[in-house]
């Protein structure tokens, strides 16, 4: 699906935020989050700013200011759960 989603366990104190690129979702990372929770880190895949809909996207209705704001308060969120965060994005262009 293309929500997002968050792999946590209590004893991970390093969380990685999976950012999508600009014509994706938080399901192409999906597979990714899982190996990596293996790997002892919590995970979140946040939906960034319009991308639920892509050809509103497309028109400029979204900037890439929102969809940097959406990743910063996703960056906020996971900061609550672990002690330090790494980011780490695909397909920017």
């Amino acid at each position: 699906s293309d929500l997002p989603f968050m792999h946590y366990q209590p004893d991970l104190s390093t969380g990685l935020l999976l950012l999508h690129g600009s014509a994706a979702t938080p399901c192409n990372h999906r597979a990714l989050g899982q190996l990596l929770l293996g790997q002892g880190f919590t995970v979140l895949a946040p939906l960034l700013a319009g991308h639920e809909d892509l050809p509103k996207l497309q028109s400029g209705a979204i900037s890439w200011q929102d969809c940097y704001h959406s990743a910063e308060q996703a960056l906020e969120f996971l900061s609550q759960w672990v002690e330090r965060v790494f980011v780490v994005g695909s397909s920017f262009g």
